[in-house]
């Protein structure tokens, strides 16, 4: 198990890991992180589609557990679950995801708690990787790629800089879709600002 996050104040470091690590870097981060080997491809690949993980675990008492901010989940489920979408492949893919995966919501880190974060724990069958890496690779043919661009942007704003940003996106909509947009912001520079 590892933690992809920064240290948490209100529980210390991370569990130490009990499975092979490796170095990854996530989208959203200047550093690598610690990951288990076993999984890497399947964070990765939620990566790719702009969501962004706190922990994760190649087994976790039989499982592969993926934790992930809820708000970049969402955004990631919304996109899939497109009605407009034509492609037969992605839709089996889809009912199996949802006939194998559980879902529970925890509260999020105290660092999250400001903006009513939650995070939106993945489980799944051990051997079922292969099948959820295949419907990541589908979904990703649906995904907004320009997001993860634009976030990786966002990611290197000044305190100041990504304030003021803020502030005028908020001030010029009021639209559900703008301020969901700038609950994803927020999560990629989780210091208050």
């Amino acid at each position: 198990m590892t933690d992809e996050s920064e240290p948490d104040s209100d529980s210390g470091s991370p569990l130490p890991p009990d499975h092979e690590q490796v170095w990854v870097r996530p989208f959203w981060r200047d550093d690598d992180i610690q990951v288990d080997k076993g999984i890497s491809d399947v964070l990765q690949a939620f990566w790719k589609l702009g969501v962004v993980t706190v922990n994760s675990c190649e087994d976790n008492f039989g499982k592969i557990w993926v934790q992930c901010l809820s708000c970049t989940y969402r955004m990631f489920i919304q996109q899939v679950f497109d009605p407009a979408h034509e492609d037969t492949g992605l839709r089996q893919s889809l009912a199996w995801y949802l006939g194998a995966v559980e879902l529970s919501i925890y509260p999020a880190y105290a660092k999250y708690a400001d903006d009513g974060e939650v995070f939106i724990c993945l489980r799944l069958p051990l051997d079922s990787k292969p099948q959820l890496l295949e419907f990541l690779e589908r979904a990703r043919a649906y995904s907004r790629p320009r997001l993860v661009e634009f976030l990786e942007m966002v990611r290197t704003y000044s305190k100041p800089q990504l304030q003021e940003f803020l502030e005028r996106a908020g001030a010029r909509s009021g639209s559900p879709q703008v301020r969901e947009f700038l609950e994803i912001v927020r999560a990629f520079r989780p210091q208050p600002l």
